[in-house]
């Protein structure tokens, strides 16, 4: 049996399952799930209004631990979301593409 390598293909049940799994035991990710939905392009929130909203998320859901908003900022950019520091507003930092769901906002 030496170096010979087995593939196993993921069934659709098991992506499913996978997924459910990776946004229950991570917060942000099960933030984005309930909480966020697609928008146009142009459409931007605020990363501070929308850290806000997500450290409010833990709270009411129970989560002892929510990311560090840089390591929330990933979790946003790794999801697909576009985060860009704005050019007139020093301070400003926002995601593109999405808003809150119709509960939050």
């Amino acid at each position: 049996m030496g170096g010979q390598k087995f593939i196993f293909s993921e069934s659709p049940a098991m992506s499913k399952s996978k997924k459910q799994y990776q946004q229950q035991s991570n917060s942000a990710l099960e933030f984005i799930d309930s909480c966020l939905k697609d928008a146009k392009p142009e459409d931007s929130v605020t990363l501070k209004g929308l850290y806000h909203c997500y450290m409010g998320f833990c709270i009411s859901e129970g989560n002892k631990r929510c990311s560090p908003q840089k390591e929330f900022r990933v979790v946003l950019e790794n999801e697909g979301i576009t985060v860009v520091e704005s050019t007139k507003h020093s301070n400003l930092i926002q995601a593109f593409g999405i808003k809150y769901a119709a509960a939050y906002e």
